[in-house]
């Protein structure tokens, strides 16, 4: 046996720190045997498994139920219950301050909104060892902290369990305790049987099987690591002291034979000062024989600078580590790989294991470069959601979606897209042949008066002309344009103004957004919609001002709309039955809120510009496009 850390080369350190498979194969076909009965069979297998490893006597109950666990925390003596108290305060001081750093959040995305939720898991199985060192400590860790992360139902698997594990359960908040270990407690948590309820995620160290079984069950249930041998790894200077360093590394080895004390100094007398201290304490240790049997597991290496320990501390990714160097905190964020960080002299990592407030149950082996220790994130889920309202807005997003399931050879997921474009893009309407009679009443001698809209939908409404055959000259700076049709008088337009002339009759015929006509509420017969510009009317607010479902708040006067649509929005106001005051807007009716009106009520074709002023859509008034519309009295009588 070991009385001393063997030292090796820098370079030795990568072979010894290999990741290892965290279950040995022999152990893992031996465990699934257990499960799989146990999967299978209920509590009939788990009675039998604890039975023949002396988890419970035949006959014995196997579950403690939470009135029980009261029972054994009063018979506690007063000061054992009040460590028991102050340690899970602790615990659960540090747990809700974790809770209170992920949050729920939402954002805005093309036509819509989209976010993330955080729920806990709905049940957590808690396992905490027995054996030859019962871990009352891992039940607070465990309990407390799902307990903080909301987990409606908590329990826990203990095989022997002391008075002291059932008081522990107690004060940490436990519904009952399983007294059974083992792959075979692991299996009953985590499929559930009869008597045990299944849970969502299992939680806790243990020896080989507990880790062999959680391995075979992780994906059914969420597992917080699969722990190993502890570890601890110590890196000092000439600060340090070899009587600390000694006293947490054997702290450590104590655990069990396969634990591991590593220790990175910075001058090799460091190392010989603290191999002197580990002898000396071990001739009084009470558990020398296994930190001995320990020792023989670990080692000391000798690093050229902090930098190059660091390195080699990375490489190990241990468990623990320690940093007793001068100014310890200024190298905080330079480790990159560790379960729990403990810097400074007297940062002992036993504080940690004892509840200072971090959780103690922690990855092992080299687990911490892929993942943290225990905590409140174990037990929570975060879920995203996405809301799309805007089918304008989300066209380019779909058009995506479309190519990529075709790339990806799916045709149902690219046919699912397309449904969302055909939404926005109606099918093409067949262009009136306007060489042929039209059913108008045009007196002879006359003239029919066209009007041509400018500005926006100008330039779409010349091309949909131009393909029906008919050339419409624009004289630069003019608004009389010469077209290619004997008897038609044109007449270009604000788009406001065509709409008032064809209703008062001093135009015939011309093109004009629905919105428009239903804005100034004009009595005019649509005979073509041509589909072009399509917008929708819509009312938007600052998300600021939203509640945090993005609905309209209750506040205690009349809601302030800007709008250019104000008879649209009158209208709106009255069918939703709001308190509201309008502020009539000509033009970038958008910049408005928040300080000269709550929202506003405007057009929008893609929603892009509602998006940057942060503005979310909360309703849609209508959709509209451009129509080739007639005054009734230059339609023929029927």
């Amino acid at each position: 046996m070991a009385t001393s850390l063997r030292v090796v080369s820098p370079a030795e350190v990568r072979q010894l720190c290999i990741k290892q498979d965290p279950v040995d194969p022999d152990t893992l076909i031996k465990t699934k045997v257990i499960v799989d009965e146990v999967r299978v069979r209920g509590d009939a297998a788990l009675l039998e498994y604890a039975t023949k490893f002396g988890d419970i006597q035949a006959g014995q109950s196997h579950i403690v139920q939470k009135a029980d666990l009261k029972k054994a925390f009063d018979g506690l003596p007063q000061e054992q219950r009040d460590l028991l108290e102050r340690t899970a305060n602790r615990i659960r001081s540090f747990a809700e301050a974790q809770l209170q750093a992920v949050k729920e959040t939402q954002v805005t995305v093309p036509g819509g909104t989209a976010g993330h939720t955080i729920s806990p898991v709905e049940c957590a199985a808690c396992y905490a060892p027995g054996g030859r060192y019962p871990l009352p400590s891992s039940v607070l860790m465990t309990v407390v902290t799902a307990r903080v992360a909301k987990v409606e139902k908590v329990y826990v698997a203990s095989p022997k369990p002391s008075q002291v594990t059932l008081a522990a359960a107690y004060v940490a908040g436990a519904d009952m305790l399983i007294q059974v270990g083992g792959a075979q407690a692991i299996a009953a948590m985590a499929y559930g049987t009869d008597t045990i309820p299944m849970a969502d995620a299992v939680v806790g160290p243990g020896n080989k099987f507990v880790t062999a079984a959680k391995q075979l069950v992780a994906g059914r249930v969420a597992i917080d690591t699969l722990a190993g041998p502890s570890e601890c790894l110590v890196i000092a200077d000439d600060s340090a002291d070899p009587a600390i360093v000694a006293a947490d590394l054997l702290a450590q080895a104590e655990h069990d034979d396969d634990a591991r004390a590593i220790l990175i100094a910075l001058n090799s007398s460091i190392i010989d000062k603290v191999n002197a201290e580990i002898a000396e304490q071990l001739k009084t240790l009470p558990t020398a024989e296994v930190a001995k049997n320990a020792l023989k597991n670990s080692f000391a290496v000798v690093a050229d600078n902090i930098d190059a320990a660091i390195k080699l501390s990375d490489l190990v990714a241990p468990e623990h580590l320690e940093v007793h160097v001068r100014d310890a905190y200024q190298y905080k964020n330079n480790f990159r790989h560790y379960g729990g960080l403990f810097l400074g002299n007297h940062s002992a990592e036993v504080l940690g294991d004892y509840g200072a407030g971090p959780n103690h149950v922690l990855p092992t082996r080299g687990a911490a470069r892929a993942s943290g220790g225990l905590s409140v994130f174990t037990f929570l889920r975060v879920r995203t959601w996405l809301r799309v309202d805007d089918l304008p807005e989300v066209r380019e997003v779909a058009k995506d979606a479309v190519a990529l399931a075709r790339i990806e050879g799916l045709e149902g997921h690219a046919r699912a897209a397309e449904k969302r474009i055909s939404e926005v893009e109606p099918a093409p309407q067949p262009v009136v042949p306007l060489d042929r009679p039209l059913p108008l009443h045009v007196p002879e001698d006359s003239v029919l008066q066209f009007a041509l809209p400018k500005g926006r939908m100008e330039e779409e409404i010349l091309g949909l002309l131009g393909d029906a055959g008919i050339k419409i000259t624009i004289p630069q700076r003019g608004y009389r344009p010469a077209i290619s049709i004997t008897g038609v008088d044109v007449k270009l337009l604000n788009p406001r103004n065509v709409t008032q002339m064809l209703h008062n009759g001093s135009r015939d015929v011309g093109f004009s957004g629905a919105d428009l006509v239903s804005e100034l509420d004009c009595h005019l017969e649509l005979m073509l919609d041509t589909g072009l510009s399509p917008v929708k009317i819509v009312a938007a607010a600052p998300e600021a001002f939203l509640t945090r479902d993005l609905q309209l708040p209750k506040i205690n006067r009349p809601y302030l709309i800007a709008t250019e649509y104000g008879n649209l929005t009158q209208k709106w106001i009255k069918s939703k039955g709001l308190e509201a005051r309008v502020v009539l807007s000509r033009g970038a009716t958008e910049v408005f809120p928040p300080e000269d009106a709550d929202f506003i009520v405007d057009n929008t074709a893609t929603g892009s510009t509602l998006k940057a002023n942060k503005l979310h859509i909360i309703d849609t008034l209508m959709t509209s496009s451009t129509g080739f519309w007639a005054n009734p009295k230059a339609l023929q009588n029927p």
